[in-house]
């Protein structure tokens, strides 16, 4: 997280960086949207983007050490397929 911040935080004034993030953005949701599936796929992953993006900073700052277990338990939600039936 402390990379991906120092990233966005450049790219704020590096117009090549930004594009080049805003792209590598496009393909991950796209690649998410894919395993997502559904009509609402593409506002899913944002959703699921903008989520761990957030959890990424709130743990940055609340859990320098280690890497807080909801992160990972968010992650497991918010990709799992749905499964038949269900």
């Amino acid at each position: 997280m402390r990379m991906f911040t120092g990233v966005v935080i450049e790219a704020d004034t590096d117009t090549e960086l930004r594009a080049v993030l805003v792209r590598v953005t496009k393909q991950l949701q796209a690649t998410l949207a894919e395993h997502l599936g559904g009509d609402d796929a593409l506002e899913r992953a944002r959703l699921v983007l903008a989520s761990l993006w957030g959890i990424g900073l709130y743990d940055f700052l609340m859990r320098p050490k280690r890497r807080s277990p909801l992160m990972t338990s968010l992650l497991a939600h918010l990709v799992a397929r749905p499964r038949p039936g269900s």
